[in-house]
């Protein structure tokens, strides 16, 4: 096998390892953060910096959007963000390891509760 093929073949994995050093690291940064906020605050400005970044990105196609779109879209927004903002909370009383394995949780709990 040649050097360029097997180095593309661990790209992939090599990509999950960084994606996942990543996810973890943002339990230890929301954790810190909340030394410097509340955690609903926290949350309310994560939304408001991800909305305004989507709406900057994806002006032109949001010409389309109808007011059925939008209050489904605010719907989903809320059921996250109390989904967020619950787990932001018990950042203040939990190790972030911990949340972060909770968190995790949903990948072989999903299947199962849908057997």
């Amino acid at each position: 096998m040649s050097p360029i093929s097997l180095s593309s073949s661990k790209a992939p994995q090599l990509a999950l390892i960084l994606i996942t050093i990543i996810w973890g690291g943002t339990f230890l940064t929301v954790q810190y953060a909340l030394h410097f906020s509340s955690p609903m605050f926290f949350v309310g400005c994560r939304f408001a910096v991800a909305a305004l970044t989507l709406l900057l990105i994806s002006l032109k196609s949001i010409k389309g959007v109808t007011l059925k779109d939008l209050g489904a879209g605010c719907a989903i927004g809320l059921v996250i963000a109390a989904g967020y903002g619950t787990q932001t909370i018990g950042l203040q009383t939990i190790p972030s390891s911990e949340s972060a394995f909770l968190t995790a949780l949903y990948v072989p709990l999903v299947p199962i509760l849908m057997w």
